[in-house]
């Protein structure tokens, strides 16, 4: 699974959220959130789950078409 950092972002502007509301909210480190989002570290199953929770929206909602 691979997260869609375009798809990230409009999820984190809809919700008004900056990296670090976000990575509060998720309960993950706002390192591994911007690590994500540039995509030098893959996300766990577990960290999209986070994600999608923190930014009300389905997991797929996240995920890239690949």
């Amino acid at each position: 699974m691979k997260i869609d950092t375009h798809k990230l972002d409009i999820e984190m502007a809809r919700n008004c959220l900056s990296f670090e509301k976000l990575s509060t909210s998720a309960g993950i480190s706002r390192t591994t959130l911007q690590r994500i989002k540039s995509g030098r570290q893959i996300a766990r199953p577990q960290t999209i789950g986070k994600l999608a929770k923190a930014l009300e929206v389905k997991v797929e909602d996240l995920l890239t078409e690949e």
